[in-house]
């Protein structure tokens, strides 16, 4: 809806509305509920953890929570744009997808079925040009000038963000076995990262070996991962710069049972954190149901105090300068060092702003 039928100087943003709204109840009324309105813990995996570091930057929401678990989003980079869009940009993607379903005003949209609406929502997206590097929906926050006036990493690059404790990570996969492997005109291709990185596109395309166009589908193949796990460290790492308590961080590893053979793939860490192994269409064995135990005992010690650890549970550093050690779920189980590409570790420092030109790109 537009800004100038909403009686504010906004649109979009929505969800982060509701979101507000569920945590002003939670501080009016939980504690007739026999909770703590002093320790409440923000949660979302994906988009959702892209959410919780949004909120993490909002001044609305300051004081609201005290704990954040971030899982395959959220931190520094991925998810979580780089540059905002404007309240002007988003309103023209919305009529753009307004004119995609063939309605002009509100009022016939909100005919549409819900499942319709879905639909349309994912041929747009497939449909729509976008560029290398781009995301898969244009759609997400917004600089409105009342909720957001500043994207999300300039904020948390600069230290304005919620002074919390964070739980963080990704998986082993991601995407990598979930989406087909894309061909790749290598032209458009470099043409397109050079547009998006400019004076550092040759070390991004020297990560990616686009020497050839082999080399850039194996890597893009796995960016998902590399995204995640950039963004990750990425945030942790500014945790540590920063001075702020540090973040403890996970790698999920353990690959999901079954014939379709996605490993570690985005989203399969639910069944374990929410343990309901038992309720998924997967031969899942007493390593897995173990598995779920201890991931479910340290999500549950960290919301309840900041700090996953326990008895009985492997001792889980959080992650320092001194020591950039992450929690394995998968192999061995123990503490280790953080899993590491060539682009992945491109993508930590560019958004970090740590790469330094190459003579010949100045």
């Amino acid at each position: 809806m537009r800004s100038s039928k909403t009686g504010v100087a906004s649109s979009g943003n929505y969800a982060y509305q509701d979101i507000l709204a569920a945590l002003r109840w939670v501080q009016r009324n939980i504690a007739a509920f026999g909770g703590d309105p002093e320790n409440v813990t923000i949660m979302g995996q994906s988009g959702g953890a892209g959410a919780v570091m949004d909120l993490a930057a909002m001044d609305a929401a300051q004081g609201l929570f005290h704990r954040c678990v971030m899982q395959s989003g959220g931190g520094l980079g991925g998810i979580t744009g780089e540059v905002g869009v404007t309240l002007a940009e988003a309103e023209a993607i919305g009529d753009e997808f307004f004119s995609y379903m063939g309605v002009s005003h509100v009022a016939e949209a909100r005919e549409i079925p819900g499942q319709k609406m879905v639909e349309f929502y994912y041929d747009f997206c497939r449909q729509r040009p976008r560029k290398e590097g781009d995301s898969y929906s244009p759609f997400g926050m917004n600089l409105d000038g009342w909720l957001f006036s500043d994207s999300t990493v300039h904020r948390v690059k600069t230290g304005q963000y919620a002074d919390a404790d964070y739980l963080t990570g990704a998986m082993a996969d991601e995407f990598r076995y979930v989406m087909p492997p894309r061909s790749i005109d290598l032209e458009a291709y470099c043409r397109d990262i050079r547009a998006k990185f400019g004076r550092y596109a040759e070390q991004y395309l020297r990560a990616a070996h686009a020497d050839t166009r082999e080399g850039a589908e194996a890597t893009e193949q796995s960016s998902s991962s590399d995204m995640m796990w950039a963004s990750a460290q990425a945030f942790a790492e500014k945790q540590a710069e920063l001075g702020r308590k540090p973040a403890y961080m996970y790698y999920f590893s353990k690959p999901a049972p079954g014939e379709d053979h996605r490993g570690a793939f985005h989203s399969g860490e639910h069944a374990y954190v929410f343990q309901t192994l038992l309720r998924m269409d997967r031969p899942y064995d007493g390593r897995d149901f173990d598995l779920s135990n201890e991931i479910c005992a340290y999500w549950t010690n960290f919301i309840k105090n900041g700090d996953p650890n326990g008895e009985g549970l492997v001792r889980w550093t959080p992650y320092t300068a001194a020591s950039p050690l992450v929690k394995e779920f998968g192999g061995e189980g123990q503490m280790r060092s953080m899993p590491e590409t060539e682009m992945s570790a491109f993508r930590r420092d560019y958004v970090l702003d740590r790469l330094e030109e190459d003579p010949d790109e100045g």
